[in-house]
């Protein structure tokens, strides 16, 4: 290869969309392709011959990535899928301690491998993961009792694996490009943006279960996420401030190992967050059984099964919330995320300053008002909110849908 500027290729140079470090010209001769890859800090450029096919040209930019990244072997196209996640997953732990990717995000995307993708799939071509393919795992997801929420982030992990497939150049086609968003699960558990009002919240903390009514109850009146509660010790509740600390969150469980509380989702998430008399009088009351059962020390958990160990966020958001929902007669589709929204649009309504209150709840002001306040507020109230954002220079738009 040589070193050469890039503008030495002329203006008629253009980049293959599917295929980085592949690049095109045109030529008296016809179609020139030319390969141009950053190596020890360096661009450099190798031509091929003027008529040389595309799949030539791939196989020549494979050898020259190849030889770049000290003789690793390019994954032939004929993969299976599961070689294909061991390669994704290994690409994901170098991200981590490069601290470009949570430890905690890929220790769940591969937990979610195992479980429900790698029977399915993992025997499975590359090839052969079409939009079809894409679509008939969703039904069986769901068909399996999998809730609309856990279809949704398997379907994620899938997501991410295909587009390691694509960096890699194993493949150029997006399953998921071609299907309309409707057609698959939500991530939130539901499409609709629900949000419960106070009434209804009540009626679903009446139908909780008494084992998990302590840790809804501070969901729906704290708008803290599932993983923050969950890794609440008791050293960080205070009850003189009538507030707690959100230090890190509870990482997802794993059979026999110890629970651990990681880092909190972004720098934001840390935060000193006061409760309501309704979550102090409830933590009290928790705190008093959970003593009478040995329990409740500063260093130990606060919301736990009968054997001490951490609740888990599926068991919190199924059987927790989503079938205290049924029982009260608010329909299929609450779950933690409902809350943590329901929460937010309460104290948007409340006239707390959108930046307080963003803080609060551990979010960007963008974030907290795009995805968890915008459609609920009267016509007023909204636009002095946007009128606050745009004074900041956020840029949110009054036109917000409802």
């Amino acid at each position: 290869m040589t070193h050469e500027s890039s503008q030495d290729l002329g203006p008629r140079r253009w980049a293959d969309p599917e295929h980085p470090g592949l690049y095109w010209r045109k030529t008296k001769s016809g179609l020139v392709p030319t390969i141009m890859l950053r190596i020890d800090g360096e661009l450099r450029t190798h031509r091929l011959p003027a008529g040389t096919s595309k799949t030539a040209a791939l196989k020549e930019l494979r050898r020259l990535k190849t030889d770049r990244d000290g003789g690793q072997v390019a994954i032939p196209r004929s993969i299976r899928m599961r070689q294909v996640a061991e390669a994704a997953f290994h690409s994901m732990d170098g991200k981590v301690a490069a601290g470009k990717m949570s430890a905690r995000t890929v220790s769940l995307y591969r937990q979610r491998w195992d479980t429900h993708l790698g029977d399915r799939i993992g025997r499975r071509k590359l090839s052969e993961i079409t939009k079809a393919a894409v679509l008939r795992l969703s039904a069986d997801l769901q068909r399996d009792g999998l809730s609309e929420a856990t279809a949704a982030g398997v379907l994620t992990v899938l997501r991410s694996v295909l587009k390691f497939a694509r960096n890699a150049d194993l493949g150029s086609v997006n399953p998921f490009a071609d299907i309309d968003r409707a057609e698959l699960p939500s991530s939130n558990g539901e499409r609709s943006g629900r949000v419960l009002r106070d009434g209804e919240v009540r009626r679903l903390l009446d139908a909780a279960l008494d084992s998990y009514k302590p840790i809804v109850t501070v969901l729906a009146w704290s708008g803290v996420r599932v993983s923050e509660a969950l890794g609440l010790r008791w050293r960080d509740i205070s009850f003189v401030d009538d507030q707690f600390s959100v230090v890190g969150q509870l990482a997802p469980a794993k059979l026999g190992q110890t629970p651990e509380v990681v880092k909190t989702k972004s720098r934001r998430g840390i935060r000193i967050v006061p409760f309501l008399p309704i979550v102090r009088d409830t933590l009290i009351a928790h705190l008093a059984r959970e003593q009478a059962a040995g329990r409740g020390r500063d260093e130990d958990f606060v919301f736990v099964t009968r054997t001490g160990r951490p609740l888990t966020r599926q068991a919190v958001s199924e059987r927790g919330i989503e079938k205290a929902g049924r029982r009260a007669g608010l329909g299929e589709d609450i779950r933690a995320h409902v809350l943590r929204r329901s929460f937010c649009t309460f104290i948007a309504e409340s006239g707390i300053p959108p930046a307080d209150a963003a803080a609060l709840t551990g979010h960007d002001e963008r974030v907290w008002w795009k995805h968890y306040v915008q459609p609920r507020l009267d016509e007023q109230s909204r636009r002095e909110i946007v009128a606050k954002l745009t004074s900041r220079g956020l840029g949110v738009s009054a036109e917000v849908d409802h």
